[in-house]
């Protein structure tokens, strides 16, 4: 049974957290892109050995978007302007996936981004 290797705990956890590759590498720079993909690797491995299978990927995009439309869809600059327009008129995070046919983690995710790009605090 293969064994995840500390740093690959750490590095799924903050990917659970919604936390970006680019975060990971700014937070602990001892850290490779390598290091991210050997942790990829690690929990594909365990997953495998304890008998969990993948599902493809196109099939799950082509689910996720019977709910969410724009799920997995790049951002444009008119969709982040009105992200942040709702966000400031105090849209909870819910609402604003709702209206822009997102899923609530990849608008906070967004956000999160958005907010360091612009320098703005938490």
């Amino acid at each position: 049974m293969n064994q995840l290797s500390h740093k690959s705990v750490i590095i799924l956890e903050m990917i659970a957290r919604g936390h970006t590759y680019d975060d990971i590498l700014r937070l602990h720079p001892q850290y490779t892109t390598m290091d991210i993909a050997i942790a990829a690797r690690e929990i594909l491995d365990h997953a495998h050995d304890q008998g969990v299978t993948m599902r493809k990927q196109p099939e799950r995009f082509a689910e996720m978007r019977q709910s969410y439309p724009r799920a997995y869809v790049g951002w444009t600059d008119a969709e982040e302007r009105e992200l942040l327009d709702l966000y400031d008129s105090h849209t909870p995070v819910k609402d604003i996936a709702l209206k822009l046919a997102r899923r609530p983690s990849a608008v906070a995710q967004r956000l999160r981004k958005l907010r360091r790009n612009l320098d703005v605090g938490e």
